[in-house]
């Protein structure tokens, strides 16, 4: 899971909460990217926008930060499925 720090729409502790209730925590890898809002990833946002269910923005260095991540995850997906 890529948690976004500043998430006040979707905030990372229940998320966290989840894992950890879950059967086998230790198969899920959390990263948390401090001070991101919500939708740190969509380069199409201003860096702060308020929207009616929290606050939206771009944070092009957790941005840039999360896709390694998302590269690990898809090419180990990619190489147990062979």
């Amino acid at each position: 899971m890529l948690l976004a720090g500043a998430d006040d729409v979707a905030p990372g502790d229940e998320c966290e909460e989840v894992v950890k209730n879950s059967a086998t925590p230790s198969a899920v890898k959390i990263v948390i990217y401090s001070g991101a809002p919500h939708a740190f990833d969509v380069s199409e946002l201003p860096a702060r926008m308020k929207y009616p269910l929290g606050t939206l923005g771009y944070d092009p260095r957790a941005a840039a930060a999360a896709q390694p991540e998302i590269d690990k995850f898809l090419n180990a997906g990619a190489a147990g499925g062979r």
